[in-house]
């Protein structure tokens, strides 16, 4: 199964747009909060559901 968006490039942090908070300067505010576009491909006959998990391991900017 392949998982793939048009919104970000494979490896690549997802863009602030996509996220509930960004930076600003020294502080933190809210974004966009948009929802990216996700695809799925070549996907088992047998799977009944789809599921994500974003897992934000470094904080940028920190």
């Amino acid at each position: 199964m392949k998982l793939y968006s048009d919104s970000f490039a494979h490896g690549q942090p997802i863009p602030p747009a996509f996220a509930i908070g960004r930076k600003a300067g020294a502080t933190d505010t809210f974004s966009d909060n948009r929802n990216p576009h996700l695809a799925w491909s070549d996907v088992p006959a047998e799977a009944l559901t789809y599921g994500t998990y974003s897992l934000h391991s470094q904080r940028q900017g920190a």
